[in-house]
């Protein structure tokens, strides 16, 4: 699709991580080519949190579905609870996933949407097992 477009990617070089850990990829989202810029530019296998009425889409759904990515609808409280454990449970198996922390696309140049909460919960999730609230005592095993 970027070569389509006639886009070019410019990379700046990535930190030094250990790429056989899973991550949690925090991007903004301007254009559907964001996708694809990630895709691109990180060298992991990813899953990333989608909108759920991208399930209904032909092709493009059942893509998704079969490669594991996460749905959410956040009109549902219950349901979008329910794809963040999804999103944990992923993590938890060894696969990185990619949110966009604005929740929807900002289509105003160069300007970012309040972040919604979810991706960083995701992003805690489990820190309660390593040092639980109220106590200086440090437990090895985060997962």
């Amino acid at each position: 699709m970027l070569w389509l477009a006639g886009a070019k990617l410019q990379e700046e070089p990535l930190p030094t991580l250990d790429w056989s850990r899973p991550f949690i990829f925090l991007v903004n989202h301007q254009s559907a080519l964001d996708i694809c810029c990630a895709f691109a530019a990180l060298p992991r296998n990813l899953r990333f949190v989608a909108k759920h009425t991208l399930a209904r889409v032909p092709l493009l759904g059942w893509y998704m579905w079969s490669t594991g990515m996460v749905f959410l609808n956040r009109s549902n409280r219950r349901q979008a609870v329910e794809s963040l454990r999804r999103a944990g449970a992923a993590i938890r198996a060894g696969k990185s996933i990619l949110v966009y922390p604005e929740g929807t696309r900002s289509h105003a140049p160069f300007a970012l949407l309040p972040f919604k909460a979810g991706p960083f919960a995701l992003a805690v999730e489990g820190s309660d097992r390593v040092m639980e609230a109220g106590s200086p005592a440090l437990r090895t095993g985060m997962r």
